[in-house]
């Protein structure tokens, strides 16, 4: 499952209640999460969210305007100076590419971690991004090229074989859920083991959402 976290809707210009646009895609397995834009002040509102910048896999950024990106580079630099040696994947237009190198240059900005620049325009067909997390752009209609994002998830989904515990005369409860979890359980001096009561072992859950 993914979980939303909104850390800016506003447009164009920031309001005392609303930052400038900025989304965190967070995968509910573990900590890795996914920024759709980054405009100014997004940083702050990162903190606000305590998401951890060591945990971030990949930014997307959806086109050029200054509120879908002008807070990047503040990120970026804050991310390094936490330490961060992990490589970051950006998937942007190609612009994003070269206003980032240029800023660095122009103002000594040494980063302790590589990035891994995908044109956004390669990003056309799903990019694996971690085992679980898939990234895939769509070509949208604006007065600059601009992408939606579809962030994919995928989990294996663990069906227990309910029929098989019954047959065995285990009744629905706290052994079930054990069992589900994949936790061996001892029994009537028996050992049942999870991995055997899985009914479809290879099954893939699939969660798609859409960012523009």
């Amino acid at each position: 499952m993914l979980h939303f976290t909104f850390l800016g809707t506003s447009s164009g210009v920031p309001t005392l209640t609303r930052n400038v646009s900025a989304l965190a895609i967070r995968n509910s397995k573990n900590k890795d999460w996914i920024l759709v834009d980054a405009g100014e002040g997004t940083q702050h509102r990162i903190q606000q969210a305590k998401l951890s910048l060591q945990n971030l896999v990949a930014i997307c950024i959806t086109h050029v305007h200054g509120d879908h990106c002008y807070g990047l580079v503040g990120l970026l630099a804050s991310a390094g100076m936490n330490a961060r040696t992990a490589p970051l994947t950006i998937i942007a237009p190609k612009e994003i590419q070269q206003w980032i190198e240029v800023t660095a240059q122009l103002t000594d900005l040494h980063l302790p971690y590589p990035l891994n620049f995908i044109n956004v325009n390669e990003a056309v067909q799903i990019l694996q991004i971690t085992d679980e997390l898939s990234i895939q752009a769509h070509p949208l209609s604006h007065r600059v090229p601009s992408f939606a994002f579809s962030i994919i998830a995928q989990y294996t989904q663990k069906k227990l074989d309910t029929q098989a515990l019954i047959q065995l005369g285990v009744a629905k409860g706290k052994v079930w859920g054990d069992l589900q979890q994949g936790l061996d359980v001892q029994l009537n001096e028996q050992t049942l083991k999870a991995a055997d009561f899985y009914s479809n072992p290879n099954a893939m859950c699939t969660c798609d959402c859409r960012w523009r």
